[in-house]
């Protein structure tokens, strides 16, 4: 049985919740991902059936979160041992502390199935802005060869 933790470090746990939040949140955690979904979108497709590539795609990307997270973290002086401990406390969910929505995002990084959805929609974005880029070349070219110079 893991221990309670005291006041002061519930107090504590919710600010390194709220800098973990502040870090998923940062438009280079963002950048980051988007150009991980961008170079990688193009193997996911819409069937029931998972392809093995997709483990080492999800694999890699945990890694890259991981990493990112946890050196962000740490350069905010946050030792990432003694969090992970404070998260493991049985009375962790006994306490009303403002922590769920941001472990709640932290864990949906990690599920399959989120990946999958957010690589699908990835690439469904992807595409439809070449094809929008596609129609309005299509659209000058056309106005460039009706209206020769």
């Amino acid at each position: 049985m893991a221990p309670d933790l005291s006041d002061a470090e519930a107090k504590e746990l919710e600010s390194h919740i709220a800098v973990l939040h502040g870090v998923v949140c940062e438009d280079k955690f963002q950048k980051a991902r988007e150009d991980f979904m961008a170079r990688n979108c193009q193997h996911f497709s819409v069937e029931d059936e998972n392809k093995l590539c997709y483990t080492d795609i999800h694999t890699e990307f945990l890694k890259m979160t991981e990493c990112y997270i946890c050196e962000q973290l740490t350069m905010k002086g946050i030792d990432i041992q003694n969090l992970m401990s404070a998260l493991s406390v049985d009375d962790i969910s006994d306490r009303q502390l403002d922590i769920g929505t941001t472990l709640d995002v932290v864990n949906s990084l990690t599920d399959f199935s989120n990946f999958k959805e957010m690589m699908l929609r990835a690439k469904h974005n992807i595409s439809g802005r070449r094809k929008a880029l596609c129609e309005e070349t299509d659209v000058k070219a056309e106005k460039d060869c009706s209206n020769p110079e």
